[in-house]
């Protein structure tokens, strides 16, 4: 997977309600696939038992967890380099249905590409998730 792509998949996957999360193995998708990607680190602190439903783990086997990531973080910061993703970004998107590809179109600068999909262009990364963000919370409706 390229940057860029891997860059928008997680950005999907981070303001996307949880049942949309997709699962690999017994972790969420944040803690399974993004331990690879530009050394983030992660902590799991449920474990998925269905689509809609998730086991929590213990709070304080959580915090021993969550207190260990952010120390192993710390001591990486120094060897991480910022990314940030050249414009101009183009972002497409592939809703489930047609119904919920329309309502993106009243936003500024969204095209409809396809049945079910549409596709916008950004110059600024922010501007680009702001616009993602306005799209999925429309999509909903």
């Amino acid at each position: 997977m390229k940057r860029s792509a891997a860059c928008v998949c997680a950005m999907l996957w981070l303001v996307a309600p949880a049942g949309l999360a997709r699962k690999k193995g017994p972790k969420v998708f944040v803690s399974a696939d993004m331990e690879g990607i530009w050394g983030i680190v992660t902590a799991a602190v449920k474990e998925a038992t269905g689509r809609f439903a998730a086991r929590m783990f213990p709070r304080d086997e959580v915090r021993a967890r969550l207190r260990a990531a952010a120390r192993e973080a710390l001591l990486r910061k120094d060897g991480i380099t910022l990314f940030r993703v050249a414009p101009p970004i183009t972002v497409d998107v592939e809703w489930q249905t047609s119904a919920r590809a329309e309502m993106p179109l009243m936003l500024p600068g969204v095209k409809r590409t396809g049945a079910r999909s549409i596709s916008f262009v950004e110059t600024d990364y922010v501007d680009g998730f702001k616009l993602l963000r306005a799209s999925i919370a429309l999509a909903a409706y």
